[in-house]
Order: C-alpha cells, then sequence, then structure tokens
C-alpha cells in the first residue's frame, strides 16, 4: 500500500536516488528544502514542496501530521571543505539542531508518523580501531563519534512519542554522481590515481542502489528499530579499493596520496580518512538482509559502465 513519506535533505548524494524509488513505487512524497522552488525544479515528482531548514523548521504548516514516514537526510557534507572549528560547529549544528528541529515537529504532530529513518555514519565508531565493529561496538571519542552520538540522541527523543526510530550508520556510498568515489575516480581518469594515506586503513562501503533499498526497508519493516550499519558485508582496506578501481577504469593504482596532501584539503578531517576502521552490517545480515551489490569489483564495474 502507498505510504505518505516527507523527506529532508532531497537534493542530496542519497536523496535524489531515494525520491525517485519512492515516487516509482507509488508513494506520496512531501519534500523538505531550505529552496523548496530549486528542489522542485532539480526532484519533479513528489506531490508537495515545503520550505524547512534545521534552524527555523517548516514556516507554519502542520506537514508532518498523517504522514506514515519521515526520512531525515538534510546535514552539511563532512568533507566539503578544510576542517576549523568554524566549520566543525557547521557540521555539528546542521545535525543536532536539525534533528532536534525535526523530532519536535514530529512530537506535535497528530496523527504522528509511524516512523522517522535518520541518516547517521559509521563515524560514529571513531579511529584508529584494527577489528571489525558491529553495532553491539561503543562509540569512538574523537570528534566525529562525537557528532553522531549526538545526531542519533537526538533522533531517539521520537521514541517517547511513539514513532518508531531508525538510524543508518553509513559507509562511504559508491555513486557516480558524487560524494567520495567521485573525487577519487577523476585523478585515476588522468593515470594518478591510488590510495589515500598509506592504504591499510578500513575502507567499508556500499552502493547507492542498496543505500536506497536499506532506507525503504527502514519504512516498510516495523520489526526494525535503532542503529544498523548501512555498509557492504564485504569491507575492504583502502589499498584494496585503489586496485579495484584501477582494474575497473584500466588504468594503474599505485601512486599514494600522502597524508600531508590530505592534510592540505580537509585538515583535521584527514585523520578520519586514513585511520578510519572496518565495519560489519551485522544487523542486516542477522534479519537477512539481501544486498544488489556485496561486492566491491562488481560495484564499481556498475558505477564505471554508468559513467561511459
Amino acid at each position: 500500500m502507498a505510504k505518505k513519506v516527507a523527506v529532508t535533505g532531497a537534493t542530496g548524494l542519497i536523496g535524489g536516488h531515494l525520491l525517485k524509488a519512492l515516487v516509482e513505487r507509488g508513494d506520496e512524497v512531501t519534500v523538505l528544502s531550505r529552496s523548496p522552488l530549486h528542489a522542485k525544479e532539480a526532484l519533479p515528482g513528489a506531490g508537495a514542496y515545503i520550505k524547512w531548514d534545521s534552524e527555523k523548521g517548516s514556516e507554519g504548516r502542520d506537514y508532518a501530521s498523517g504522514l506514515d514516514a519521515v526520512i531525515h537526510l538534510a546535514a552539511t557534507p563532512v568533507m566539503d571543505k578544510r576542517w576549523n572549528e568554524g566549520y566543525k560547529q557547521e557540521i555539528l549544528k546542521s545535525r543536532q539542531d536539525g534533528t532536534r528541529m525535526l523530532a519536535g515537529e514530529l512530537a506535535e504532530s497528530s496523527p504522528k508518523p509511524e516512523v522517522l529513518v535518520t541518516a547517521s555514519a559509521i563515524g560514529y565508531y571513531g579511529v584508529s580501531r584494527k577489528d571489525p565493529l558491529t553495532e553491539s561496538d561503543h562509540p569512538g571519542m574523537d570528534f566525529l563519534a562525537e557528532v553522531c552520538k549526538l545526531w542519533e540522541g537526538e533522533a531517539q527523543m521520537v521514541e517517547q512519542f511513539g514513532i518508531r526510530r531508525v538510524s543508518l550508520r553509513l559507509g562511504i556510498v559508491l555513486d557516480r554522481k558524487g560524494g567520495a568515489l567521485k573525487k577519487m575516480l577523476t585523478p585515476f581518469k588522468f593515470f594518478i590515481g591510488g590510495p589515500l594515506g598509506k592504504g591499510d586503513q578500513g575502507f567499508s562501503w556500499i552502493h547507492i542502489d542498496d543505500v536506497v533499498s536499506i532506507f525503504l526497508k527502514a519504512i516498510d519493516d516495523r520489526k526494525m528499530t535503532g542503529a544498523y550499519n548501512a555498509t557492504s558485508p564485504k569491507p575492504l582496506t583502502m589499498k584494496e579499493f585503489a586496485s579495484l578501481i584501477g582494474k575497473a577504469m584500466h588504468r594503474p593504482s599505485w601512486l599514494k596520496v600522502p597524508e600531508f596532501a590530505l592534510d592540505m584539503v580537509v585538515g583535521e578531517g584527514a585523520y578520519t580518512i586514513t585511520n578510519a576502521p572496518v565495519v560489519l552490517p551485522k544487523r542486516l545480515m542477522e534479519m537477512g538482509f539481501k544486498f544488489k551489490f556485496p561486492d566491491a569489483g562488481e560495484a564499481l564495474k556498475d558505477i564505471v559502465k554508468k559513467r561511459g
């Protein structure tokens, strides 16, 4: 049966794919955006486009009443700029304050949505941890880990109002249109590609098609609640992933990007890239979720083929 779903962050990397999937399966979608006119031009097909931002919420319209689900993706990108204290606060506030604002609006709605599904990230687990990590492992101690804890904590508040909550700890999303992979593919195109840093750090990835499927599953399956790692069941090291990019593009993959070069681009954020952990989607595997692209080689072939 068709559902009524509201989506924040629909113009981002995941949102466009997710909106298309929701519309194609017959759901009635409301897009919540800082720029609803721009969102309507970029993403036609939704039933309504409402002005909403993380600081002010919506402009007086009770959009949430009668919804079946709300998907919250809106957040400042983590690696778009070099980290300084101002940008780090922007990263934090967009997640903590935005989720708090949204949760408050859902709490006041009547009838309330059945479920709130929010993005989170595997940054929850911190850095420099060697063993494969699952949802039962404790959070890390660094900046991104703290951001993710606060982010999920704000979402969890809706549970006291009878709203089911699912937080998806996303790995590195592979998509030809943007994100980390698009940036990594460019040097390979010019025969200067390779791993970031030493290459022995974890690379916990997931294909965009599987991301969309997991979000849809979270909407539909009332047994899903709490946090889930949204990563492939076959994580790699950075060096292994770079090698697969080289094979998919028929390019060499040996030229490492040194840590000091990463530091020049993203500052403190470079340490999170070069010391990333290995993460497994234990809860999804236990529930029998079927990944379309569990293998990175096949995922990259699909993406490179679509790039033309």
